[in-house]
């Protein structure tokens, strides 16, 4: 576990999904020490399994699917990493996704407009969004952009680690230029600290998902909003 714990993150995971990688390849081989079977058996075991936050409830699809996709990543690992020649893995399994469920146009713009009703925060909470809806970040991502990866000069956003472990680079759209300005106008943030602050400074996912559903409350929106962001199909033009 030491070793792939490193591998996952020297090609740039996060911590939280370094965690629970490791979480799933430790009960995979701690059940199979035990109990020796093939993944289809596993499968069913984990399909079977209690889920162990909340005992009279089974595993959801959701919490299955995570399971699923770890062991990919684990059984990757091993092929490829440690040149392993696996005779029965996890790759022939498909995820099931749920459907994404976008935002409106006019639901972002609700948002937007709720981050009015707290003076105090509207130009950081308002910066969130630009981060999430006009640039497409992931909530990971926006939580570790830092100020010398924005360049408002080209209009320009740099990505150094995200989920897939590759860097990238972003167009920063003329409206969240604005956005992003405004915010900046009323913190004094250095180059090296992390862009988006609150009062300890870095925010996180929790933190940033509280921010997202105290945002809902002031809406009429009905859908469920998660921390990692169901974005428009296209940015919003406000």
């Amino acid at each position: 576990m030491i070793a792939y714990k490193k591998h996952l993150e020297l090609i740039g995971y996060q911590p939280s999904t370094i965690y629970s990688l490791l979480y799933v390849a430790k009960e995979y081989l701690d059940y199979t020490a035990q109990k020796p079977c093939l993944m289809t058996d596993y499968l069913i075991y984990l399909s079977q399994r209690k889920n162990k936050n909340n005992p009279t409830k089974a595993l959801s699809k959701a919490q299955l699917n995570m399971h699923i996709y770890g062991l990919k990543k684990y059984f990757i690992y091993l092929e490829r990493v440690e040149n392993k020649i696996l005779t029965d893995s996890f790759l022939s399994y498909k995820i099931t996704q749920k459907p994404i469920i976008y935002l409106t146009l006019e639901e972002v713009k609700q948002l937007f407009e709720a981050t009015k009703y707290n003076t105090r925060w509207q130009e950081r909470d308002q910066a969130i969004l630009a981060c999430l809806y006009h640039l497409g970040l992931r909530v990971g991502e926006a939580c570790n952009l830092k100020l010398e990866d924005i360049n408002l000069e080209t209009n320009i956003v740099h990505i150094k680690t995200s989920k897939t472990g590759f860097a990238r680079q972003l167009p920063i759209p003329a409206n969240a230029t604005i956005i992003l300005k405004n915010y900046l106008e009323i913190n004094e943030i250095q180059p090296n600290e992390y862009f988006l602050q609150g009062i300890k400074k870095q925010l996180n996912k929790q933190v940033i998902g509280r921010i997202l559903r105290s945002l809902k409350a002031k809406t009429t929106i009905k859908k469920r909003i998660y921390a990692i962001c169901y974005a428009t199909a296209s940015p919003p033009n406000f």
